[in-house]
């Protein structure tokens, strides 16, 4: 792995840890910029987890939008931000599905709750009343019970392939300090400081 990109995932990944010990809920929650056959951005959020190569993946249910999208264009972009640390985080870059097996054990390391919910969860369609969603739920965790959750086959995990990470740290008067990290044509990953 290049060091500098080695870098840049290790700082975004310090900064995920700092901001859940400062009290951040969901400190690897990111919003997921998607664009399809019309050109058309989407956004949403998603969360982050990272391969035992400290490769960001992500999983999406490829019945949804954000899942037709990536299948037309292949590319993203994520950005965090952590409102205790006054800084942001962006991504961006190609993605590449993970195999099925790789796939399946990444999921394994979601939240019980996550994983079952992600069995309820029709994104093509409106998700009717509430009190309808728990009883799929229940209905869910009666079918798995005490096994662990296995991954819907609709669910497919996508490694970001980043070509260019931005760090925005906010400063006096909302002026910002940016680090950008980015991979030129050659593949050499280099870096760059802009003070506010």
């Amino acid at each position: 792995m290049d060091e500098c990109y080695h870098e840049a995932i290790e700082k975004l990944r310090d900064r995920m840890r700092e901001a859940d010990h400062r009290g951040q809920p969901d400190a690897n929650a990111c919003a997921l910029a998607t664009s399809g056959d019309r050109g058309l951005p989407a956004v949403r959020m998603v969360y982050l987890q990272f391969t035992d190569d400290h490769e960001p993946i992500f999983f999406v249910n490829g019945n949804s939008g954000k899942g037709r999208d990536l299948e037309v264009n292949p590319h993203a972009a994520v950005c965090f931000f952590w409102p205790q640390l006054q800084e942001q985080a962006i991504l961006e870059g190609g993605v590449t599905p993970l195999p099925e097996a790789e796939a399946d054990r990444y999921w394994r390391q979601r939240s019980r709750d996550s994983a079952l919910a992600a069995w309820v969860s029709r994104q093509d369609l409106p998700q009717g009343d509430t009190e309808e969603v728990r009883r799929k739920v229940r209905e869910v965790k009666r079918q798995f019970d005490f096994e662990s959750v296995p991954r819907p086959r609709q669910w497919v995990a996508y490694r970001l392939d980043a070509e260019r990470i931005e760090f925005w740290v906010s400063s006096w008067r909302r002026l910002s300090g940016r680090q950008l990290y980015r991979r030129d044509a050659d593949g050499r990953w280099t870096t760059a400081t802009q003070e506010p």
